[in-house]
């Protein structure tokens, strides 16, 4: 009955569209030229995946293809077929409004998860592997890269089981390399939306495979349910998603996508197929939060994705990124050795004999390669967290503090600290008005403090002293002055 209620519906917007290809879908095919190393990249960059020990993982298409039915237009009816190939699927390349229906309701979450599970425990020959589909875009085959490289991950999930219900689920990441081949940033999609970070700011795995290569996998949380795709574990989750803190991650096995003018029927014709992954949603369904499923990688989000990578997750926002999902960015440029602890005294930072500590949760404290930046990133924190950060020995040439308030930023500043080989500081957070906290001679007493200096842009009065009372600090760049607190 479900699915003779979506042909029904599929049907109707056929006849409401005239069965025309929508404009977004009219896309023209990327010129056949291979990059370079296409392989070796995509094994290289390949994500290390942080799941829910209870939700699904990153399959091949196979899983849903081989117990899908397909739904589409045979003449003036809607016609059904099962099982489905990926060579029928090509066959269907004009026929946007078809679609792939598992058996079970798309409401049935419970029945979903059964079929999942039993289809997985049930394979011995590996063919529903964990798995990410790689592409590999550069001058050679995608215009506008200018020079760089970007290497995208297709991730496919049997269900999405978060707000929203649908079947079949299309996630993507993709590593953006400069013209020096060197990784620059990574774009981390959550369904049609992104957030950017770069590379330096993220936890990255590396291992050496057997060739004797380094291979670099960024870690991707994975929230449970819906799949999309964080940098960091937070305790909090991000909105409505909620990612696990762990230490096991799963490096899923690599297939690279061809140009899908040249995809072999018989294996990647699926890719030429524009209709969506899960069953369409007839009109009236009961079931509110249900949903269509996606389309596939080069129809997803119009083609912008595929064909215009740049384009998608290009764009730097980084810092709207962090006020966004409520991560605070602590930058240290200098030689001090830097530490954080969090309200209950849980410290993220190096131990005696170089090894780090990380005990406060969520807490990534990185070291931008071949500088003296230090960058601790801390989910959760806001201005009124008890906190505090610790400076050891050099000098500080900066630190710089950025707490989300309200999706606005709150900062502190401090420029040019000298502490001498035994001095320290510390900045206490959570309190009115912080100052940095200098002890020059390392006694444990603290003998002055610095105000935070005026954000780069807002010039001070006459004799150099700053625009605000001590502690005070702009929330952003069309925001008054304000007292934190």
């Amino acid at each position: 009955m479900v699915l003779l209620l979506c042909a029904s519906a599929v049907w109707w917007l056929w006849a409401r569209d005239g069965g025309s290809v929508p404009p977004a879908l009219a896309i023209q095919p990327l010129t056949t030229r291979a990059c370079p190393d296409q392989e070796r990249l995509a094994r290289r960059y390949a994500p290390a995946l942080a799941l829910a020990p209870d939700d699904q993982a990153p399959r091949t298409v196979e899983l849903f293809l081989d117990r899908a039915v397909l739904v589409y237009k045979d003449g003036d009816r809607a016609a059904q077929e099962a099982p489905v190939s990926p060579a029928r699927l090509a066959q269907l390349a004009n026929q946007p409004e078809a679609f792939l229906a598992l058996p079970p309701p798309v409401d049935d979450a419970a029945a979903q998860r059964r079929l999942y599970e039993q289809t997985v425990a049930a394979d011995r020959s590996g063919r529903y592997a964990v798995t990410a589909y790689a592409s590999v875009h550069c001058d050679a085959n995608t215009s506008g890269l200018a020079g760089h490289t970007v290497v995208q991950y297709w991730l496919f999930y049997m269900y999405n089981d978060g707000w929203n219900k649908h079947e079949g689920d299309w996630e993507l990441i993709q590593i953006v390399l400069g013209p020096d081949g060197k990784p620059q940033f990574a774009a981390y999609a959550q369904h049609n939306s992104y957030t950017w970070r770069d590379w330096s700011e993220m936890l990255v795995e590396q291992r050496v495979n057997e060739q004797g290569e380094l291979e670099e996998h960024p870690h991707v949380y994975v929230a449970r349910g819906s799949h999309a795709s964080y940098f960091q574990y937070a305790p909090g989750g991000y909105g409505g998603d909620v990612v696990v803190d762990t230490q096991e991650f799963v490096i899923p096995q690599v297939r690279l996508l061809p140009p899908p003018e040249q995809a072999e029927p018989a294996t990647f014709g699926w890719l030429r197929f524009p209709g969506a992954w899960g069953s369409d949603v007839p009109p009236g369904n009961a079931c509110r939060r249900c949903e269509r499923g996606p389309v596939g990688p080069i129809f997803n989000s119009g083609g912008q994705k595929w064909r215009a990578p740049l384009t998608w997750g290009g764009r730097r926002l980084n810092r709207d990124d962090l006020l966004a999902h409520g991560i605070a960015r602590v930058l240290v440029r200098g030689a001090s050795t830097v530490h954080f602890y969090d309200a209950q005294g849980r410290h993220t930072g190096p131990l005696p004999g170089g090894r780090m500590e990380r005990a406060a949760p969520g807490v990534a404290h990185l070291r931008r390669p071949g500088s003296d930046v230090h960058i601790v990133l801390i989910p959760g924190l806001t201005p009124t967290s008890p906190g505090r950060i610790e400076l050891e020995g050099g000098t500080v040439g900066r630190l710089d503090v950025l707490i989300p308030d309200g999706g606005h930023g709150f900062r502190l500043q401090f420029d040019g600290v000298a502490l001498g080989a035994n001095g320290r500081a510390r900045l206490v957070l959570g309190v009115a008005q912080p100052v940095l906290e200098i002890d020059a001679d390392g006694d444990g007493r603290y003998e002055r403090s610095l105000a935070p200096i005026s954000p780069p842009g807002v010039p001070p009065p006459e004799g150099g002293v700053s625009q605000r009372r001590p502690g005070e600090v702009r929330t952003s760049d069309r925001c008054g002055w304000r007292p934190p607190g």
